[in-house]
């Protein structure tokens, strides 16, 4: 709950910060406005800088992040094509795109490693694309053509993503959450954002020195055998 409170607490900052809490409707003009230099097939190429721009227009997302050079990247590069396009031709509310995360640009790369928590490539990443892709889920699914493409037609026909943004997709208890953090001054969100923040750190610490005395318990009683 914790956690969930922060999470909250941190996007209205960036709403309020910003003044990027729009209603998103679904556009596909954005597809056609796209240069041509990053239109990849139907799947759209996204970088940092077009981000925003990009999945403004669209209430829900999937993503792929790779690098051109993984064998496992190319791998899902043709099948990720015929999905998108199968996908996008059907769906106007979604948009299927892929983010290069091994550019010679450091500050691409490292937009990648902090916004979306990247542990391997490719990565997978759908739902609401707001906040630089806070709320974005992954997807740990099969990965064959038919698998995707059903998945993609599935959170397309499922509506839009709750959010601060989408009050009536939330459930009660959430709406209520966004309500009341809504009320709160950017000072006190910071607060909370601090607070929690250190709270995590205590737990972290707590889970690493239990997880080294187990360890150093474990390696005990092999010794005795």
């Amino acid at each position: 709950m914790m956690t969930q409170q922060r999470i909250i607490a941190s996007y209205l900052f960036f709403c309020v910060a910003l003044s990027e809490c729009p209603i998103v409707a679904a556009d596909d003009a954005v597809i056609n406005t796209v240069d041509e230099n990053t239109r990849i097939s139907s799947s759209i190429l996204i970088t940092k800088e077009s981000y925003r721009q990009i999945t403004s227009k669209f209430p829900t997302v999937f993503l792929k992040l790779f690098s051109p050079k993984c064998s496992h990247c190319q791998t899902l590069a043709p099948d990720w094509e015929v999905m998108a396009q199968q996908c996008m031709s059907l769906h106007e509310g979604i948009l299927v795109g892929e983010i290069d995360c091994s550019t010679n640009d450091p500050i691409q790369n490292k937009w990648c490693d902090q916004n979306f928590h990247l542990s391997g490539l490719p990565t997978l990443l759908y739902g609401d694309p707001s906040v630089e892709g806070m709320h974005l889920k992954e997807y740990a699914g099969d990965r064959s053509i038919s698998a995707l493409t059903r998945f993609c037609k599935k959170i397309a026909e499922g509506g839009p993503n709750c959010s601060p943004s989408n009050l009536p997709a939330c459930d009660e208890e959430t709406r209520s959450a966004y309500e009341m953090y809504w009320t709160w001054s950017e000072e006190r969100m910071d607060k909370v954002i601090i607070e929690e923040e250190a709270n995590l750190a205590s737990l972290e610490e707590q889970y690493d020195a239990k997880f080294r005395e187990l360890h150093d318990a474990y390696n005990a009683a092999a010794l005795e055998f």
